[in-house]
């Protein structure tokens, strides 16, 4: 009964971002009453080694353990909705790491305050009007000030920059990470330089917004192929098949079900043999198509697969044990091009600009799902683009349903990097070049597509689709990459090249990067949203 009176002074008192000094003396003494205060003040206690074990050390592991819990529930009740939420993943030795730091600076800062109360009280010799009094130390600004300061930051680049001024301004950035959040604005991870003058995989990521590239050490991307995401993560297949979600600036992973359980699946393993006939290579380069990253409730991520011929559609959540189906494509004259989820459903776009739709919460199960029609007036796709080359991508903007038509022609190649002579023989004299988009929106209302003269800026590629409204970009602009795999992955220096910005107002096709990393067997430049 004393315990539960003693701990009604950390309800009174939880902790919140701004009051570590108090919560931190308050916590000790209820740990100490109830004999916890080792497990936070003395060095933790690992298990012994399988056969170096005897009955007493394990008791006392076995002790040290649940001593630990017990701390970590009253530390973790303790804290506000928010901090909770934090560090209910972490162990208990992180936490008190975490927090004996944020108590140094709250004990750093409660001394430069009593020390500025006693420098007020002293009477000091007037300075002239036109002196300039330069500011004190930054990294003793007041807790509560400096998140104030890091919450009304725009953009990543911005926040990490903060985050690097100082341990203080580090220690208040990791406490607001999970509640901050950025102006979305796409970033380009470029094609990796695989020259043996790169022996650390240094990656270069553009950022369209303000023309800079950022070198990263990505030693994980190497020889994977490459989707993006409005979500951080960059979804990637290596040449062993392994299918995970990686954020290129945090370094997080979230791992899924190998990409061969899908083409085990797939007509192409009909009899059982397809894995003598189709080696990894060509799984990674021409049997997969697209992976999509969707966000379904509770915040769990799924990946939906477009495979096959374009004909098969499949989905995985992490910790499941393999790939559930959800579509196989029984017209042969109809090619599956993209896959959006947007207010609770999921869409797929035909190549005849018809839909299918299915609830969100289909792709939370292990069972088949069919897709449900959605019943469209007939589209008439342009001549240009049924008579040439060409791509279709579904996008959502804002509230609209967007579909987009990007028109392809082959010209002549005057790179003179193909024409020289190579014992591959993969030169080409002609490749193909995007010269212009059309853009639709779906109308609900009358059941059919409507093209569009003004829309917010667009991303799209073969990797993935994303629009966005920040102030640094201009409407009606339209980013794109190159999404010719199977054609160009076979054209030596021609991988990557068919990218750039096209002006719908004008009709024009500008450059956007001009570096040679544009380029790339399995990894081509891929559009995603930065995320801490």
């Amino acid at each position: 009964m004393a315990s539960i009176t003693l701990r009604n002074i950390l309800d009174a008192n939880k902790l919140s971002g701004n009051n570590f000094d108090d919560w931190y003396r308050n916590l000790r003494i209820v740990l100490m009453h109830e004999k916890l205060i080792d497990v936070i003040d003395k060095v933790a206690m690992v298990a012994p080694l399988e056969g170096e074990s005897n009955a007493s050390a394990l008791d006392a592991c076995a002790e040290y353990s649940e001593k630990s819990t017990a701390a970590k529930c009253i530390i973790l009740a303790s804290m506000s909705h928010e901090l909770q939420r934090q560090y209910e993943n972490m162990t208990l030795s992180q936490i008190i790491a975490h927090l004996k730091k944020m108590y140094e600076f709250q004990s750093q800062n409660s001394n430069v305050e009593e020390n500025q109360l006693i420098n007020e009280s002293t009477v000091e010799p007037e300075q002239p009007e036109n002196q300039i009094i330069m500011a004190g130390d930054w990294s003793t600004l007041p807790l509560d000030l400096l998140g104030d300061i890091a919450m009304k930051l725009e953009t990543v680049e911005d926040f990490i920059y903060f985050s690097a001024v100082c341990r203080s301004w580090n220690c208040i950035s990791s406490l607001i990470k999970h509640k901050w959040r950025p102006i979305p604005m796409p970033w380009l991870l470029l094609a990796e330089n695989t020259s043996d003058n790169n022996p650390y995989c240094v990656r270069n990521i553009f950022n369209p917004s303000n023309n800079k590239c950022y070198k990263l050490n990505l030693p994980e991307t190497l020889g994977a192929r490459c989707w993006g995401s409005d979500y951080g993560w960059v979804a990637m297949v290596d040449l062993n098949l392994n299918v995970r979600l990686f954020n290129p600036l945090t370094k997080a992973e979230i791992h899924f079900p190998s990409a061969e359980i899908i083409f085990d699946k797939s007509i192409f393993n009909e009899r059982g043999d397809g894995r003598d006939i189709y080696d990894n290579n060509w799984i990674l380069g021409s049997f997969l198509s697209r992976l999509i990253v969707l966000k379904v409730p509770e915040n769990e991520f799924v990946i939906v697969v477009i495979a096959g011929n374009n004909d098969h559609l499949v989905f995985a959540k992490h910790g499941d044990r393999s790939w559930t189906s959800v579509f196989v494509k029984q017209d042969l004259t109809i090619t599956l091009f993209d896959v959006v989820a947007m207010d609770g459903n999921v869409f797929a776009l035909y190549n005849d600009g018809s839909l299918v739709y299915w609830n969100i919460e289909d792709f939370q199960g292990h069972e088949l799902v069919k897709p449900k029609n959605y019943s469209l007036s007939k589209f008439e796709m342009p001549e240009e683009f049924t008579s040439g080359m060409g791509a279709l991508y579904l996008v959502q903007s804002g509230c609209d349903l967007l579909m987009v038509l990007r028109f392809k022609d082959m010209v002549t190649n005057s790179d003179d990097e193909t024409n020289s002579d190579d014992e591959t023989d993969n030169d080409y004299d002609t490749v193909y070049e995007t010269f212009s988009f059309s853009v639709y929106r779906l109308d609900p209302k009358h059941r059919k597509w409507e093209e569009i003269e003004d829309s917010a800026t667009l991303f799209v590629g073969g990797n993935t689709t994303m629009s966005v409204s920040a102030k640094c970009f201009q409407h009606n602009f339209i980013y794109f990459t190159d999404d010719e795999y199977i054609v160009s992955k076979y054209a030596k220096g021609l991988g990557g090249h068919d990218m750039g910005v096209y002006d719908a107002k004008c009709d024009e096709i500008w450059s956007i990067y001009e570096g040679d990393d544009i380029h790339g067997a399995y990894i081509r430049p891929t559009w995603f949203i930065p995320q801490l």
